[in-house]
């Protein structure tokens, strides 16, 4: 078993760093997202941005940016919705039980709203034509208005949140 272990774990390594070395050998990336890794823990009621060497090497091996917070572990909801204006990604990590299995239960608790969402994005979308620059709204973060939370138990609000397995 151990040579068919071995076999396994240098294919998937070799993929890995093809991957890797693709995406960095590309030269410039126009545009990388850029990504939190976070969870909520019940027990201290603190939000965590997880900013692990694994975390960063994966971010980076894939391209992106690892979001670099003002607050490692946020204990307000409001203080974590801001850390997370700029993410293209948010990849939560916090156990399924945490927000019910509800991804309501989740946006309500950082306080977004579907029409919060939505409002802010238009503003912001006019803004750009008059001014040509666009600002990221505290509202409307690039995860949000793209749906690209993505959450290890699967849940998920018609298409609002990514499933990751």
């Amino acid at each position: 078993m151990e040579v068919q272990a071995e076999t396994i774990y240098n294919d998937i390594a070799t993929d890995y760093n093809t991957f890797k070395n693709s995406i960095n050998e590309a030269g410039h990336i126009s545009y990388r997202r850029n990504v939190t890794f976070m969870n909520y823990d019940v027990s201290s009621t603190r939000f965590n941005i997880l900013q692990d060497q694994y975390f960063k090497n994966l971010t980076s091996d894939a391209g992106a940016n690892l979001i670099t917070p003002n607050v490692l572990q946020p204990a307000d909801p409001s203080v974590m919705k801001g850390q997370l204006q700029n993410a293209s990604v948010v990849i939560d990590l916090t156990a399924d039980t945490a927000f019910q299995n509800s991804f309501s239960n989740w946006q309500n608790w950082l306080g977004y709203s579907d029409s919060d969402i939505a409002s802010a994005t238009e503003t912001a979308l006019t803004n750009y034509k008059s001014s040509k620059k666009y600002v990221n709204s505290y509202d409307a973060p690039p995860f949000a208005r793209n749906k690209q939370l993505w959450r290890l138990d699967l849940v998920s609000n018609q298409g609002a949140l990514g499933k990751a397995t």
